[in-house]
Parts: structure tokens; sequence; C-alpha cells
């Protein structure tokens, strides 16, 4: 080969080495139209910790977004799907140490859900002068919640999401909140009464937008999902791409909806980062014979740097915005004291544990903690308590920080007094009839736990915690036949944790090494409650971690790719410069 022919062939392999280089970057399906998903966190914006091999926060998600906005010539946006709130110890009541970190994300949309409007307290700072409603500035969205004394929007009812090459017309909606749950100062439209209101069906008759994003904090499977695509094709037409994104039900889910429409949850607890991506309007007419599958695209990635890594292809993953924000919230949490370790527990407690099980953490609460902590010599207390509404997460084996605590049991809900003197036999009753519905999923974990020694009095002072405080009453109120009226006491939920802690875990023996391939083991089994996969919880062998799969995945893909691109070009080559040395060029 001669001296030009060689820098030809040179020159084009370097061409191909440099487009596969690029091939390796970015490894997501992206379209027209690309929105990273956060939903259901409440409040795990610091990760988890060292407990679990999910090891990224806010920050790291911050600079995963800051890389992907810089390498993808695509519209990128990212959205909050609501319940940023109870979960951890950085949730307070107001959240004024949350509200902080949430700020200094860059979000194009953010929607309400159904923990954010709990509590006047959060209400009030969130929507007071200067606070984080108004600081979004018009990005969040509350299509059906307003204002219950001025009647207006919480939030904005929408907006247009505009990118350098899109324009996206976006909602934020909430599921339909039974009456009298939340705060007085919100109310919460039904979903089916909105979509007849002018405001929405003129925003959908503008056609100044390229492709429709609905956020909802509801399941995928709730009926105003169909009320809503319905009441957007009316207005909108049926070829005009709808993206669903779907939240509160705390799992991963894709599902299609109709020709041109899909929905997506993407997790909780910072467990997952979620990807979709969907087409303009003008793709979809001009693409034949499309369908959704072909253009409406999604990832579920699980929240680890190794993860976030690889599918940047990139070996650095934190920015500098990102790592600002990492430090400021390990700062956040140390000045509030949540890593002061308070006890040391003796082994793993599973939240979805069957009651009378030993590593139950439903059962150390109901045989242990409230019988010392708050009924103690008080034969007469009992405490029906509900599943569902009490505790979040597992407590894990060795030193319990207080954040653990929080993270276990967040809401720290005050306990309330339903009624004095109730006739035993009211309460047998009343414990039926909570319990009416047979428990499916955890048949050893009743939906409402009656706490305490019924055999010993003929009557009892009966206490629940605050959440479960209308039901309770109404349904007592029903058999006993009279009006009550409960009592707030000082004692509160977390509080009693605590000091069953301080007091009876102050030692404990060092854990049994022999004890943890049965954890790792289980690990993945009790996180399935909370939707996160097998694959990335309880992974303690880096070689085995998604992340390290995911980027060798990659890396054999980008190799084989780069093999076939060189073939190819070097096939266009003049034949007699590949005919003098063909085998050399067999890579």
């Amino acid at each position: 080969m001669g001296r030009r022919s060689f820098l030809r062939v040179f020159s084009t392999l370097v061409l191909a080495a440099a487009f596969c280089g690029l091939g390796l970057g970015v490894n997501l399906s992206l379209g027209d139209v690309n929105v990273v998903v956060i939903t259901d966190d409440h409040s795990w914006v610091g990760g988890h910790g060292a407990h679990e091999s999910l090891d990224i926060d806010y920050g790291h998600v911050l600079s995963f977004y800051e890389h992907l906005v810089k390498s993808a010539e695509k519209d990128i946006f990212l959205i909050h799907n609501g319940d940023f709130i109870d979960g951890t110890g950085l949730s307070t009541y107001p959240p004024v140490h949350l509200e902080p970190i949430l700020l200094k994300m860059p979000w194009d949309a953010v929607t309400v859900g159904n923990h954010d409007v709990y509590k006047s307290e959060t209400v009030l700072h969130m929507s007071r002068t200067g606070g984080f409603i108004e600081k979004l500035g018009g990005r969040y969205l509350t299509s059906n919640v307003i204002d219950s004394q001025s009647g207006e929007p919480l939030g904005q009812r929408f907006r247009y999401l505009k990118g350098n090459h899109t324009t996206v017309l976006t909602f934020g909606f909430i599921y339909n909140l039974e009456e009298g749950i939340g705060s007085p100062l919100v109310k919460v439209e039904p979903v089916e009464v909105v979509v007849k209101h002018d405001w929405f069906q003129n925003s959908l008759r503008k056609h100044d937008y390229d492709a429709i994003l609905v956020m909802t904090h509801m399941g995928t499977d709730d009926p105003s999902i169909q009320v809503l695509l319905s009441a957007v094709r009316n207005g909108a037409g049926s070829e005009m791409p709808v993206q669903f994104i779907t939240g509160h039900t705390h799992h991963r889910r894709f599902l299609v909806l109709d020709d041109w429409s899909t929905a997506l949850e993407a997790g909780c607890y910072l467990d997952t980062v979620g990807i979709v991506s969907f087409p303009t309007k003008q793709t979809v007419l001009s693409t034949e014979n499309s369908k959704v599958s072909n253009l409406f695209h999604h990832d579920f990635l699980d929240a680890t740097v190794n993860e976030l890594k690889s599918r940047l292809g990139i070996d650095t993953l934190q920015t500098e915005k990102g790592q600002e924000l990492t430090h400021f919230i390990h700062k956040t949490q140390q000045n509030m004291g949540l890593s002061e370790v308070i006890g040391c527990s003796p082994r793993r407690y599973y939240l979805n544990r069957p009651l009378y099980d030993d590593d139950s953490l439903f059962g150390l609460w109901t045989h242990h903690v409230i019988p010392t902590q708050f009924i103690r010599n008080d034969t007469k207390r009992l405490v029906l308590q509900g599943k569902s509404s009490s505790f979040r997460y597992d407590l894990f084996e060795g030193n319990v920080t207080l954040d653990d605590l929080m993270v276990a049991s967040p809401f720290n809900d005050s306990m309330y007094l339903i009624a004095g003197d109730v006739p035993t036999a009211n309460i047998v009753k009343l414990d039926r009839h909570m319990n009416r519905k047979r428990n499916q999923d955890l048949p050893g974990l009743p939906d409402f736990i009656l706490i305490g020694n019924i055999d010993q009095h003929e009557t009892h002072d009966l206490y629940t915690l605050e959440y479960e405080v209308p039901f309770i009453q109404s349904a007592l109120e029903e058999i006993g036949g009279r009006q009550l009226k409960p009592v707030k006491v000082n004692a509160f939920a977390t509080s009693i944790w605590q000091s069953f802690v301080e007091r009876h875990w102050k030692n404990c023996s060092k854990p049994d090494i022999s004890s943890g391939s049965k954890d790792t083991e289980t690990k993945a089994e009790s996180n399935l409650l909370f939707g996160v996969s097998k694959t990335h919880v309880g992974a303690t062998i880096p070689s085995a971690s998604p992340g390290t799969v995911a980027t060798i995945v990659a890396f054999a893909s980008g190799i084989s790719a780069c093999i076939l691109l060189a073939r190819f070009i070097l096939r266009r080559l003049p034949f007699r410069l590949r005919s003098e040395h063909s085998h050399k060029h067999v890579v």
C-alpha cells in the first residue's frame, strides 16, 4: 500500500473510531421529547445510606441531568411527580430543611402529592410569599388542587415546557383525594369535573404545542387516567402523543394506553431514576407504519452511581453543582443531628413480616415498644393501630441513628385517646370491623392491630395514632351509639420508638457474620413492597452490580458496533486497496 493509500485508510479508521467513541456515550433510547422523572421520594434526597447498595442522592441526580442535557441534542426535561415529604428526618412540619434542597434542583415541572397537602403547616409554608411555590415561578402544577378560601389553584393549572426543538403542554393532577383527608386549606376537585372546565378544554384546542405531558399523582390503573385520556383525545385528537407520568403506588410500571399514549411510574424513595421518551405529533404524522412501541421508550435506572455513569458512558458522575448539592444535603443532616447514633439494633426488623415473627417490625412495636413505653402499668390502655399508615421501611441491624428511626417511622403522629371506658365487647366488634377485609398480600399482618391485654378489664381506654382517628372514631360511634370527642395526648410515634431504642438498645452484641448471607437474600424480598427490583437491592458483590453489568454490556456492544462500522467503511474503499492486504483488515 502506498503512502497516500495508507493515509486514506488510517484517516477513515480514525473517523470510525471517533464515531464509535460517541456511540459508547449515552446508553439511553432518546426521542423527540425526553423526561427525567423523580416521584414519591418522600424526602429521601440524601439517598439510602450505608445499609443498602443504592448510593445516589439528589446531587447525583442533578449531575446526571446536567451530563445528559450537555451530551444529547434532544430536549431533556426534569420533573418531580409529587410526595416530596414524609419519609426521613429531613422531612419536618413545616419542611424548612427540605425546601432549600428541593429548590436547588432545576425542575421544569413539579406536581402535588397527597402527603404534600396532608398538613396545614406544609401548605402554609409552601404557599407563603417568597416560598416554594412562588420561587418555582409557574412550574408548580396543580390542575385540580385549589385554595379553599380563594378558589384559585394552589399553583398553576398547566404550563408549556419549551425546549430547543419542542413545546409540550403539561398538566399536574392528583387522584380524587377523599373529602376530609388532608389540610382544610386546600380542596381537591374531582378529575371528572375538572376536564369539563373551559380552561382545560381551551388549552387543548389551541394546538400550539407538539405533544402533551400529563403528570398524575395516582396509580397507573387509577380510573381517572382513562377519564383524562378520553378528555385529552376529545380536545387534541387521536394522533397527538400523550405521555402520562404516574405515581403514588410506589411501583415501577409502564403501560401502553392507546396507539399514541403510554404511562410510566418510576418507583419511590429515590430507588429509581425514570426516563421516558416520546415523539412529537409531526413525527407521528410523518412516520409510515409507526407504532407506539417504536416511538415511545422508557428506562428504569437503578439508583446507583455505577448505573448512572454507565448509561452516560462516563467515568466521573458528579458535576460541580451536583457535588455542592450533595455536600449541602449532608451538612443539613449533620446540623439536624440525624447522624447521631442512639442505639444498636440486635437484628434487622422487616416491615412486611408476619406479626408474630421474631424479625417483624410490627411485632417489635406490638409486643415490646408500645407495652414498655406507652401502656406500661396502665393495663386499661389499648391501642388500635392501622398497618398502612404507621411504618414505611425496615429497621436495620447494628448502629441505629435518629434518621434510621425516622425512616422506619417517619410520621411521628400524635397518640389520641378515642374514648375512655369503652366496653370490651365493643372493642372486639371494632377490631373485627376494621379487619373485615382479608389481607391477601400479607395474611400474617392484619390491617389493624390491637395492642394490649383485652381480657383483664370489662372496659378499656382506647387509643390510636392521629391518621386513624376519623376512621376508628366513626366505626366506634356506630357500634356504641354515641358521639365521641377524641383527645390528643402527649405521646408521639417516633418519640416512642426513640425512647425504646435509647433505653433498651444501648448496647448489643457484635453482629453474627454468618447471618450476612441470609440478610442479603431477604433484602430484595423485603423491598419489593416499594417496587424495588431484586436486581439492585442487596447486591453486595461489585462484579454483579447492575451498573457493572450495564457497563460491560455497553462496552461489548460498542466494540461490536465499531467492528461492523470499520468493516463497512473498508468495504467501501476501492477494491485494489482492499485486496492488497485484505487479511490485515480483519479485526
